[in-house]
């Protein structure tokens, strides 16, 4: 730049000061300020008043360029000590202005940071990264403009939700504040909110930051008083978030105004390298933010300080990619994770320690896991195996177990009739035992039912541009009064768009209030009157909760005990064996539950069996009361295939025992806690609960109900399954056994990559139309 002078802006200081301060920059050495690119000295008759208005004070006159460093480093410290850590240097002739700072600091808009950025700064886990308004949550729960103005061709009232209306119409100084507000803004009452700019939706959703003169009519009694006041606008949504109890049905998780869902503050997201802030590279899939990190070119000086780092989140990425998650959003939330999902990063973690000599335990890692990418979880196995250590899997995919190199197979069935080892040794030797029940899968001497005609749909249900999460906008037609299977490769987008769109967006038609995800619209070709949702989510988190409540088979006990011999002469109702109630005849020291929770402090709390009721949950007056010989404790330990024998001349009690027998649970007890049950038996239980009801046409969602099943009780699932659909109701299922799949009646595969490569439907037809097909669902099914 030449030469030029080297300055520190000084703040402004009261008149009062100026001629102490001027003394004092004498005293110190300094002759000289610079104002409007001349020099005046600080003796000058002006210099009292440029220091009044913020005046800047030369340090030296030099040439960067020709200067020795010694002298320009300490110019440059003394411009920052009396510059609050900011320096400018200005060029005689003319040029670019460049600006000097000890941290870090945009030239237009400021300080960033007070202090040197360190790796604290950029996690959202700390108070010194987080997003001060989500917390580093990344999603606040705030109301929602389309469902607060539902009708938007209409004006601001007309718009409006009436249940939200009714509500606002009570406050005659809100409407008449609004009546302001819309004025201020350019607006009127009869305006479409549909033609709100931004800027308008944002004031009036949000606020505006100055007050307004409003006027007001308040009734007292009979009297009237007009009232004019000033009043803030502090925006729809902070007036209704106090009324959140009543109108909670208008919330849900959204990304965070501020951070727009980056988790950091803003000032850190402004950080960025090759252009892209962490959040940017944490919102794309893994294998993309692999590539993207590949390609990253560095000078030699950058290399010299990023190179370890940079190798570390390399081979993390590569790791990730290998077990077969290159789907995944970095920026995904642990919670929404899938059981299998979770334990192929841990995994992945492991295999960048490059441990050997470890015993690795894998309780089903193939959960949600397409046959395309079984493989390449296959071969991450067998690597840590080849590297020297041990690899003990618990899985039921046949794939996997004949891959292995030792199967101990345990049975012969489950619950009270398992518990022993039926067959050991290599997968050939599996397959010729005839005592193991998945060697007779493996081998072929059980199988599944070839089905060779397809049940017609009897209407549709069409997803009008789905494009929640990586789906592309497009029209999905599913069927109706049949079995509808959605494959796809892992991360296709068959959650968002079964689980997250078509399952929520029914739910609302049947009257639930809940927010589906982005599409335009849902159009039904027959009357739905049910949306049964059947995941592995728990039954419940108390253990006062079983299968005998959840099927409503408790309902039928009581009511049975209450006309026993014993329970008459008492005079006792169907509410004296609810061990729920506090009225009936529950345990008094455990309250009906069985257990009592003894509190650990340093280690996880447990439940220890009633001393008092030895676990019967009810009290001895009421244990005395008998059927047949058994108390109603006896009936909850009876497993359900013995209390199916007992209960058979009572039709509502059988067929609801029957049903728990017919999904394979017929070795769970009826009064089992629902804390103890598996995902897999919580699904079924849910399902056992569902096959005697009687009401109407039902849709059955169903996310991966073989996750945990053994061949024998997917083959039980598919012969439930094909009841519902007989039965008139409708079945989805989002699933990746390939049996399933054989068995429904119409495949919907979505791809044809995981994440942003997918989100749209490449086939869809009977099983064989899909076999047909060059997708690699169809491949799988042929092979």
């Amino acid at each position: 730049s030449g030469a030029g002078w080297l300055v520190a802006d000084l703040r402004a200081i009261q008149a009062k000061f100026a001629a102490e301060r001027r003394d004092g920059l004498v005293r110190d050495g300094w002759t000289r300020l610079l104002v409007d690119g001349e020099e005046i000295e600080l003796t000058d008759a002006g210099a009292e008043a440029a220091l009044t208005s913020g005046a800047t004070l030369v340090i030296d006159r030099l040439n960067p360029a020709t200067a020795h460093r010694s002298r320009v480093s300490e110019a440059v410290a003394s411009a920052y000590a009396l510059g609050d850590g900011k320096a400018r240097f200005l060029p005689r002739k003319g040029g670019e202005v460049v600006r000097l700072s000890a941290v870090p600091v945009c030239p237009e808009h400021g300080q960033v940071l007070p202090a040197e950025l360190t790796p604290r700064h950029f996690s959202f886990n700390s108070r010194l990264g987080a997003c001060p308004a989500c917390e580093g949550v990344g999603n606040i729960h705030s109301i929602l403009p389309e469902l607060l103005f539902p009708e938007p061709s209409l004006g601001f009232w007309g718009g409006m939700d009436p249940r939200v209306r009714s509500v606002m119409a009570r406050s005659a100084r809100h409407e008449a504040l609004i009546r302001v507000v819309l004025d201020h803004l350019g607006l009127t009452a009869d305006t479409p909110t549909s033609a709100y700019t931004e800027d308008q939706e944002d004031a009036i959703l949000h606020g505006l930051p100055q007050s307004f003169t409003i006027k007001w009519e308040k009734q007292w009694g009979r009297s009237i008083r007009k009232v004019e006041e000033e009043r803030v606008w502090e925006g729809l949504v902070s007036i209704l978030e106090g009324w959140n109890a009543k109108l909670g049905w208008l919330s849900a998780e959204r990304p965070c105004r501020v951070c727009k869902g980056g988790r950091l503050r803003k000032e850190l997201l402004s950080v960025r390298i090759f252009g892209a802030s962490l959040a940017d590279l944490c919102g794309l899939p893994v294998a993309d933010a692999y590539e993207a990190v590949q390609a990253w070119e560095l000078s030699e000086a950058h290399t010299t300080i990023a190179e370890r780092p940079l190798l570390e989140v390399r081979k993390r990425l590569k790791f990730l990619c290998d077990v077969g998650l290159g789907y995944l959003q970095l920026e995904r939330a642990a919670g929404t994770l899938s059981g299998g999902e979770s334990q192929r990063i841990r995994l992945a973690s492991q295999l960048g320690s490059g441990l050997v000599g470890v015993i690795y335990v894998l309780d089903e890692p193939t959960i949600g896991l397409h046959q395309r990418d079984t493989e390449r979880l296959i071969g991450t196995l067998e690597g840590l195996r080849d590297l020297g250590n041990t690899v003990i899997v618990v899985e039921h995919d046949p794939d996997t177990v004949d891959r292995a190199d030792f199967v101990v197979d345990m049975g012969p069935e489950a619950g009270i009739n398992g518990g022993e080892v039926v067959a050991v040794g290599t997968p050939a030797e599996i397959r010729k035992n005839p005592a193991s029940p998945t060697g007779r899968w493996m081998s072929g001497v059980e199988s599944f039912p070839k089905r060779t005609e397809r049940r017609p749909a009897r209407s549709h249900v069409v997803v009008k541009g789905a494009r929640e999460n990586n789906l592309r906008g497009a029209d999905v037609s599913v069927p109706l009064g049949v079995w509808v299977s959605v494959s796809g490769v892992s991360g296709s987008g068959k959650s968002s768009l079964i689980m997250d769109t078509l399952a929520p967006a029914l739910q609302r038609h049947t009257g639930v209030d809940i927010v589906p995800g982005a599409h335009d619209g849902l159009e039904l070709g027959e009357k739905v009157d049910r949306v049964v949702i059947v995941d592995q989510s728990p039954l419940s988190r108390s253990p006062r909760s079983t299968p005998a409540t959840y099927t409503k088979v408790m309902d039928h006990l009581r009511k049975l005990y209450a006309t026993t011999l014993g329970a008459s002469e008492r005079a006792w109702g169907p509410g004296r064996f609810s061990y729920n109630s506090p009225k009936g005849g529950r345990c008094g020291v455990c309250e009906g539950r069985g257990a009592i929770l003894v509190e650990m402090h340093f280690l996880p709390d447990v439940w220890v069996e009633c001393d008092a009721c030895r676990g019967k949950r009810y009290d001895s007056e009421t244990l005395a009361v008998r059927w047949r010989g058994y108390s109603i404790a006896d009936v909850l330990n009876m497993r359900a295939d013995e209390a199916v024998e007992q209960f058979k001349n009572h039709r509502a009690l059988y067929r609801q025992l029957q049903a728990l027998v017919d999904v394979g649970l017929g070795y769970i007890t009826l009064g089992q806690p629902a804390t103890t049950l598996s995902g897999g038996e919580a699904q079924r239980v849910k399902l056992a609960a569902e096959l005697t009801s009687r009401k109407g046409h039902c849709v059955y969602i169903l996310d991966e109900p073989t996750t945990g099943l053994h061949l024998s009780d997917v083959s039980k699932l598919v012969d439930v399954l094909h009841r519902l659909v007989d039965a008139g109701h409708s079945v989805v299922t989002v699933e990746h056994h390939l049996d399933m799949l054989r068995q429904s009646d119409w495949v919907i595969d979505l791809g044809p990559e995981g994440g942003a490569g997918g989100g749209e439907v490449i086939a869809q037809g009977t099983p064989e139309h899909i076999m047909a097909c060059g997708t690699d669902t169809g491949a799988a099914l042929r092979g």
